[in-house]
């Protein structure tokens, strides 16, 4: 069986697919996690971009799970991946609701068949100042304010 390696990891609000097969990510976290409070719920996408030395016709199995501190576990999940020829693949797991008692870090890990679990991507919540809803309207306006 052929090694996918993690290449790229993006944590988001949620994931499409177009018709055309581009996947679009949105409410992309550029940096780790603020909340306003512990606990706290919270259901988030991942996307990992792997590189796959040779094609992947047949499904492979690629199992998942969400670590925290103390071996904490906070979901796992399986998916069946096809990479159509060799270089980079992508794959989406969408939102998946969980719940934070405390601030901690978060390891996404992946494994395939009976493999050891290597890190896909990590990311911290924490308190803080959530980032503002900055909606459309929001944007054309400051896009106009600073033309004029």
């Amino acid at each position: 069986m052929v090694k996918l390696m993690p290449k790229q990891f993006v944590v988001c609000d949620d994931i499409r697919r177009e018709m055309s097969g581009k996947e679009i990510l949105i409410g992309v976290y550029g940096s780790d996690i603020a909340v306003a409070g512990f606990p706290t719920q919270l259901a988030l996408s991942y996307w990992v971009q792997v590189y796959s030395p040779e094609a992947v016709l047949s499904p492979a199995t690629i199992d998942f799970r969400l670590m925290g501190g103390e071996d904490a576990q906070f979901f796992a999940v399986s998916v069946q991946v096809m990479i159509p020829r060799p270089g980079l693949g992508a794959i989406s797991l969408p939102a998946i609701p969980f719940s934070l008692q405390i601030p901690t870090r978060l390891i996404l890990q992946m494994r395939q068949r009976d493999g050891d679990w290597e890190k896909a991507g990590e990311f911290g919540v924490d308190r803080g100042t959530p980032l503002p809803n900055f909606s459309a309207a929001a944007a054309a306006a400051a896009a106009a304010a600073v033309r004029t």
